[in-house]
């Protein structure tokens, strides 16, 4: 999790925590904060015991663990098989849907549909899965908007 703070250690000093957009004006100064690095490779590509190291010295958190790097640690230790089914779910694919979806959407919605569809994927994989949680997002948030061009990445996902 990142924190962004706008003209740090100044009078104008805000906090705008995590977020996707920020605005700024001419001469601000915009400092963001990262607990966990930009790192290298992919994360679903880490050593499950590597990411299980990291959660017992305090670097990551269980939940992290899971969302970031797909490790599923009860108790500190790594179930091999919720694991596997775990990243089974994070695809090439299901991330070139998820990010066809999202780009498709005006911005100040992106940050909301994202974290819709990540909690509707419990059960589904791959780029259908992401597509099923965005028509199950969808129907339960009528007023989200529907462009062609996010109709287009579902068709091309199912």
């Amino acid at each position: 999790m990142s924190d962004m703070v706008v003209n740090p250690g100044t009078p104008n000093e805000r906090r705008l925590g995590n977020v996707d957009t920020a605005v700024l004006q001419p001469g601000d100064v915009l400092e963001i904060r990262s607990a966990g690095c930009g790192g290298r490779g992919d994360p679903m590509a880490r050593e499950p015991w590597r990411v299980a190291w990291d959660e017992a010295r305090g670097y990551v958190s269980a939940g992290a663990a899971g969302r970031d790097y797909g490790v599923v640690l009860p108790e500190g230790r790594v179930d091999e098989a919720a694991t596997a089914a775990l990243r089974a779910r994070a695809t090439p694919a299901a991330y070139d849907a998820l990010s066809a979806i999202l780009s498709a959407l005006p911005i100040h919605w992106r940050f909301f549909a994202k974290t819709e569809i990540f909690a509707r994927m419990d059960g589904r994989t791959g780029a259908e899965g992401v597509a099923a949680a965005f028509e199950a997002v969808c129907a339960r948030f009528p007023d989200l908007p529907r462009s062609a061009r996010a109709t287009e990445a579902i068709e091309a996902a199912e």
